[in-house]
């Protein structure tokens, strides 16, 4: 399954600094992946007003479109060039349906992921919701509990 994904869902791309990778309001249609250079992300309503973070190699946004219709809350920006890894979300349904077994689990988590952002969103905070990830913790936990879930399955 993973080599099928990798296959069929996955892409390289690089970015030439000062290139904008996407922007608030736009639709997400891929999960990016750093793979290398650097890039900043501002979030929120006002992007000018807010401090952009640094995103590092091996970080990942826009976890949300494989799960949710996303559109983007904040923007990205190549600060030099860079490279990423893209997970094209309608590819990866594609390539997953062919498990069954395994389209439970991904359903699992995502439910556990999605109960996850509707906490962001009741808090209201401005700039709480976004395009980053979740803390690497907190989405093992989440991707344990659906692993065994589905091995509870049998």
């Amino acid at each position: 399954m993973l080599k099928e994904i990798c296959r069929y869902a996955t892409s390289e791309c690089q970015f030439m600094a000062g290139e904008e990778i996407f922007r608030r309001g736009a639709r997400s249609e891929d999960v990016l992946v750093l793979s290398g250079g650097k890039v900043s992300y501002s979030a929120g309503e006002q992007e000018g007003k807010q401090q952009a973070l640094d995103v590092n190699v091996g970080q990942w946004l826009c976890e949300h479109c494989l799960w949710i219709p996303w559109h983007h809350h904040g923007r990205l920006e190549s600060k030099e060039l860079s490279l990423c890894v893209l997970i094209n979300s309608k590819n990866f349904c594609s390539v997953i349906e062919q498990w069954p077994r395994e389209v439970r689990c991904c359903q699992y988590y995502a439910q556990l992921w999605l109960a996850n952002i509707r906490k962001v969103f009741e808090l209201g905070e401005d700039g709480a919701v976004h395009d980053l990830f979740f803390s690497k913790s907190l989405l093992q936990h989440l991707a344990r509990a659906a692993v065994s879930y589905m091995d509870s399955l049998g």
